[in-house]
């Protein structure tokens, strides 16, 4: 399967403009969404939906739901260009949840990861070559206060 570098760009640049219309589309449907509730909904659960929905897991939510609504619309479920895009809402939605997962999980953590590497002791590490005359004994005896990693 030999292709040359034209043929992999172009298949490349053909799948980042399915990610690219995704990617914008589903952000311009969130911000829509969100103004549209702030200014014209009165209602505290509504304001708390878009909150909710102004978040990374909002977007993602709204990527799935874009994701399987063009798989069912009637009229695009059949479409080749709407599949396609619809495949990429998912993993759009997919991607961003989970970074947004991790993100969460890796704040908290990382502090205590953080805290226990600081109360662990501080000490000089050296890693030294031995020669064929030099007794582990005499580098031992020598630098008591370094750790010592010796290769032969």
């Amino acid at each position: 399967m030999s292709q040359n570098i034209f043929d992999t760009l172009k298949v490349d640049a053909e799948n980042a403009a399915y990610r690219v219309a995704a990617n914008k589309s589903s952000e311009i449907l969130k911000n829509s969404l969100v103004s549209l509730i702030d200014k014209k909904v009165d209602s505290e659960s509504a304001k708390a939906f878009a909150a909710a929905l102004d978040t990374d897991f909002g977007l993602a939510f709204i990527n799935m739901l874009m994701g399987v609504v063009l798989n069912y619309a009637p009229g695009l479920n059949n479409h080749k260009n709407a599949q396609r895009l619809a495949q990429e809402f998912r993993i759009n939605g997919m991607a961003t949840a989970g970074n947004a997962v991790l993100d969460e999980v890796f704040s908290q953590l990382l502090p205590g990861v953080m805290q226990v590497v600081q109360t662990l002791p501080k000490e000089n590490v050296r890693i030294e070559q031995l020669s064929d005359k030099t007794s582990v004994d005499d580098l031992e005896e020598n630098n008591k206060n370094l750790i010592n990693v010796k290769v032969k």
